[in-house]
């Protein structure tokens, strides 16, 4: 119906009034925001979320382990998720790897490995 575009749009001449930038929060999860966004003119860029537990708890179960350039993090799972199978098993499959005592550069020797491989 167009409503969200039109919200957006008219957010957006007000910002300009201040700022020529507007940042935006979204799960890394919720695909169809990412994808209203992207469909918006936006892109996704290199901000991190982190969080220390002042009073640990734990909450290993809530999180899927993903890896970027190496980087072990940690997001929420969410009951919302659209992972396809296969994302499914890669999230999977890494939990394991981290569980058994795998480390970055396990990780990085491995993809690499797999990457030149399919490159050939």
């Amino acid at each position: 119906m167009g409503i969200g575009r039109a919200f957006v749009e008219r957010a957006e001449k007000e910002i300009l009034k201040h700022d020529t930038y507007l940042y935006l929060f979204v799960l890394p999860q919720d695909k169809d925001a990412i994808a209203f966004w992207k469909k918006m003119g936006y892109d996704v860029i290199n901000t991190i979320e982190l969080v220390k537990d002042l009073e640990p708890t734990p909450r290993d179960e809530g999180f899927h382990t993903v890896e970027f350039l190496g980087e072990k993090f940690r997001i929420f799972r969410w009951k919302y998720e659209k992972l396809t199978e296969e994302e499914k098993e890669f999230l999977d499959l890494l939990d394991e790897f981290y569980k058994r005592g795998g480390t970055k550069e396990e990780f990085l020797r491995i993809v690499n490995k797999a990457l030149k491989e399919w490159l050939k």
